[in-house]
């Protein structure tokens, strides 16, 4: 899945899910008690955690990556760099 492709899904999960969420609290749902606790136990975490997703896209990426395994191919840029101006 390319990055594109990922942070729109996730974008539109997380608007989907806040709708829902937003609809959930301006109705009388919010007095049922099964509803509270479905609200409570999964969107509210599902909200949660695609906002962070999108937020910290790319350190999820490339700690995907050297779970892999094959992002440790190459040198980063910043490491090249740090290893020139300050080791000596």
């Amino acid at each position: 899945m390319t990055p594109t492709t990922l942070r729109t899904s996730l974008r539109w999960s997380h608007i989907g899910v806040g709708v829902i969420l937003g609809a959930y609290i301006c109705s009388p749902l919010h007095a049922d008690a099964t509803a509270t606790l479905v609200a409570r136990l999964s969107l509210v975490p599902v909200v949660a955690l695609t906002g962070i997703a999108m937020w910290k896209q790319g350190v999820l990426t490339r700690l995907f990556r050297r779970m892999s395994g094959s992002g440790t191919s190459s040198p980063s840029p910043r490491s090249a760099h740090s290893k020139t101006e300050g080791g000596e």
